[in-house]
């Protein structure tokens, strides 16, 4: 009773768990804690800067520029973290045999459909 809620950061929280939960069957748990990792690097992806913007904008206008310019649409800690969370994900959905239907689901199926499919074909 009487505590002040920001509203915003509830519903940024509640959707990056919903995000980390029906995409990579992962529990962000960012509701409860303010420092989880998802939330962490998920709001690093919206932080602006004069150089973020323009990457973003190249992104859409001008993909072309991307690869030259060394542009990318997350930032490096962002790929990696999200490059590691999707491994371990998939290292254990082969152990467990889950099925989610989910995306995760679908890369297992596709690093499974091709012999040589490397790391970086993938993500």
């Amino acid at each position: 009773p009487g505590k002040i809620i920001e509203l915003k950061e509830v519903a940024v929280k509640f959707t990056t768990d919903m995000i980390a939960t029906t995409a990579f069957g992962l529990r962000a748990n960012s509701l409860n804690n303010p420092e989880a990792e998802f939330r962490r690097y998920g709001a690093a992806v919206f932080e602006l800067s004069f150089m973020r913007t323009m990457e973003q904008v190249a992104t859409f206008f001008a993909p072309y520029l991307m690869t030259p310019l060394h542009f990318a649409m997350f930032p490096q800690a962002t790929r990696k973290f999200l490059r590691k969370a999707v491994w371990e994900a998939i290292a254990n959905r082969e152990k467990t045999g889950i099925k989610r239907h989910d995306l995760i689901d679908l890369l297992i199926e596709l690093k499974n459909s091709e012999e040589n499919c490397s790391e970086e074909k993938i993500i």
